[in-house]
């Protein structure tokens, strides 16, 4: 069953896939908000970490960002949404959605040649958490024909180079 879902899924377009993606997503959303609202919020809380872990390519548009806030840094678990190109040639609008909330949020992104920097709503510096999430961003960029080659992902993840 496995191989046959595979194969399906390798032979769909990316719109189709898309579509799998936000019903698969809106179905786990919709069972924990009927959960919480009939006043099962553990099950309710149930269905949406199954579906964060479950859902099909869920953990492909998943990253963490750490921000420093009031001299704090905290972690946030986020959705990539898309990357946007402001007026200058150097400047990006990264949205996302927050995995808990669901609430919108968007980061300033200054590119320069070797290296990103990321403002949750301009003003409070964040950075990838990990490797992995700041290639998802690199990532991002390429899909968008923007030259990344030079950036290591080891600069812009906290991991690695802190704020």
């Amino acid at each position: 069953m496995k191989r046959i879902i595979k194969t399906f899924y390798n032979f769909i377009n990316e719109s189709d896939r898309q579509s799998i993606m936000e019903l698969d997503r809106s179905t786990y959303d919709r069972a924990a908000d009927v959960a919480g609202e009939k006043g099962f919020n553990k099950l309710s809380d149930r269905f949406r970490e199954h579906g964060r872990e479950f859902g099909s390519g869920q953990e492909r548009d998943n990253i963490i960002m750490v921000v420093k806030h009031a001299g704090e840094e905290g972690p946030i678990n986020l959705r990539l949404s898309s990357l946007k190109k402001e007026s200058d040639s150097t400047t990006f609008t990264l949205e996302t959605e927050d995995h808990d909330t669901g609430i919108k949020r968007d980061f300033i992104i200054d590119k320069y040649s070797n290296k990103l920097e990321f403002y949750l709503m301009g003003n409070h510096p964040s950075l990838p958490a990990t490797r992995k999430d700041a290639i998802k961003v690199l990532k991002m960029f390429e899909g968008k024909g923007v030259d990344v080659s030079k950036i290591d992902p080891r600069s812009i993840s906290y991991d690695d180079a802190g704020l």
